[in-house]
């Protein structure tokens, strides 16, 4: 991760949570961005996801939130979120997968071989 960069696997995550932040708080575009002390394009960048969320502003939204926050615990809690949405989504496979193949670990244990014939089950 760059000194002064989020990860961009992390992008989509933290443009939700500022949009939801804002909304939640009933706030224009122009007045949250007053409130974060950014322009408003940059922020209405930063909610669509095409533009890099600065770590410091990260840091900052933190630190007013959970009080004082260092750089590398905020980085460490990036990460961290960034592995469980990983693993989430791993999850959410497997369950799709194994909604459309069953949850039968051996499933060629039922099939009686002795109806079996050239590889068609009769």
């Amino acid at each position: 991760m760059g000194a002064n960069q989020v990860p961009a696997e992390l992008w989509p995550f933290l443009s939700r949570y500022l949009r939801q932040a804002r909304t939640a708080r009933s706030l224009t575009l122009t007045q949250a961005a007053e409130r974060i002390g950014i322009p408003a394009e940059t922020l209405e960048s930063m909610e669509s996801g095409t533009t890099a969320v600065p770590f410091e502003l990260v840091v900052s939204i933190i630190e007013d939130h959970y009080g004082g926050a260092r750089g590398d615990a905020v980085e460490g809690l990036l990460r961290r979120l960034a592995a469980e949405r990983k693993r989430c989504t791993k999850e959410t496979e497997r369950r799709k997968h194994l909604s459309l193949i069953g949850d039968d670990p051996k499933p060629w244990e039922k099939i009686d071989f002795g109806q079996v014939t050239q590889g068609v089950l009769r």
